[in-house]
């Protein structure tokens, strides 16, 4: 297992949040910028020193250039339409002969098997490429960038990883380039990422530490060089270190920001709002524990952030329960959907309503008989 050994930066003395020796090491890397992948590297070592011992198991960047090798380890790649013929050849030359899972990023769908591909729809060159790949491979897939987090839920905790590679790319977002970091086999528990915000949440009691490389972002931190910030104090231990590099300014000075600057870089307006939403889902949490039947009323971007965690925590529920008339596909959710009027409300169920207009809602669900509700907006 590869490990990072990070040395003290001196900043000034203003600037509480600084990690240190004692901060955990990473599992992988997955740098992408805009450079040249054999100058990111360099770049790295040279900011952390020999001394560190600093290794890249694989690096896969942008335009599908990978590099590192080791045979008994685990890997999957995601891979952008533009990369496969990259990996194709990398195939056919037996350059990569480990255990590898291919997740192929775009309108492609595949189910995992643990040694075959039940079935997929593709363009020609994914479809190529999934004829050319030896058996020995695994793939998995997610369908489009809206339901990458949820169709990952289904299929991650029945994998055996060693490594993942995310490369994740919207160019209708503050982040235009964001990677995850996942605990050694374990399911997915770092990153979520949402099409269309500059949103992303590392799970709660984790400990694990993620590197994000993000464009220049209009109104917030312009000029950032490198930002190292610990602050499981500030807001309670939810998260471990976080560090943000700037991918157009790699050579600029180190600096620190502030917990409330690094928040608004997960969405949120300050941590007292994030700390604020995790009250709310310990609060859902409590109420599933005391309902066997509980279903989450809505589809919006709160109440998918409570389908997953809930998820992930290993809490089941009946299902999502959504509005007439809306669209069922457009939720894409990892348990059934439901208009109101086809659930059959007992005294036995519970609904955790996930939408602004709670007392409608609450309204129309008290006059289905339903008494055991909340609201969690």
């Amino acid at each position: 297992m590869p490990v990072l050994k990070r040395k003290a930066f001196e900043w000034s003395e203003s600037r509480k949040y600084i990690f240190n020796e004692t901060a955990r090491a990473l599992d992988y890397i997955y740098y992408e910028t805009n450079y040249n992948i054999d100058y990111v590297l360099h770049d790295i070592r040279k900011r952390y020193g020999r001394e560190t011992n600093l290794n890249f198991d694989y690096v896969l960047d942008a335009r599908g250039n990978m590099s590192g090798h080791e045979k008994d380890a685990a890997v999957i790649f995601i891979v952008h339409e533009e990369n496969i013929s990259y990996i194709e050849k990398k195939l056919s030359e037996g350059s990569i002969d480990f255990n590898c899972y291919f997740l192929i990023h775009n309108d492609v769908q595949l189910h995992l098997d643990a040694m075959n591909v039940y079935t997929f729809k593709s363009t020609n060159s994914c479809i190529k490429l999934m004829d050319n790949i030896s058996k020995k491979y695994k793939y998995i897939c997610c369908v489009q960038d809206k339901i990458y987090r949820s169709d990952m839920s289904m299929f991650i905790p029945q994998m055996e990883i060693d490594y993942i590679f995310v490369n994740l790319i919207n160019n209708n977002t503050y982040m235009n380039k964001i990677i995850g970091i996942f605990e050694r086999k374990k399911y997915l528990k770092a990153l979520f990422w949402r099409q269309g915000k500059s949103m992303f949440w590392i799970r709660s009691q984790l400990l694990c530490d993620v590197l994000v490389t993000v464009k220049t972002c209009q109104n917030w931190m312009n000029d950032i060089g490198e930002c190292a910030v610990t602050y499981t104090e500030k807001i309670g231990g939810l998260w471990g270190t976080v560090m943000c590099a700037e991918s157009a300014a790699i050579e600029m000075n180190k600096q620190a920001y502030e917990v409330n600057c690094i928040c608004r870089r997960f969405g949120f307006n300050s941590a007292e709002g994030l700390m604020a939403r995790e009250y709310k889902l310990n609060e859902v949490i409590k109420f599933c524990e005391l309902n066997d039947l509980v279903y989450v009323y809505g589809a919006g971007t709160y109440a998918r952030h409570i389908v997953e965690e809930l998820f992930f925590r290993g809490i089941a529920i009946k299902g999502i329960i959504v509005s007439d008339g809306q669209p069922k596909k457009d939720c894409l959710y990892i348990y059934p959907v439901y208009y109101l009027s086809e659930i059959e409300i007992t005294s036995e169920v519970g609904v955790v309503i996930a939408v602004k207009l709670r007392k409608e809602i609450r309204k129309k669900l008290q006059e289905k008989g339903c008494k055991k509700m909340l609201a969690v907006t």
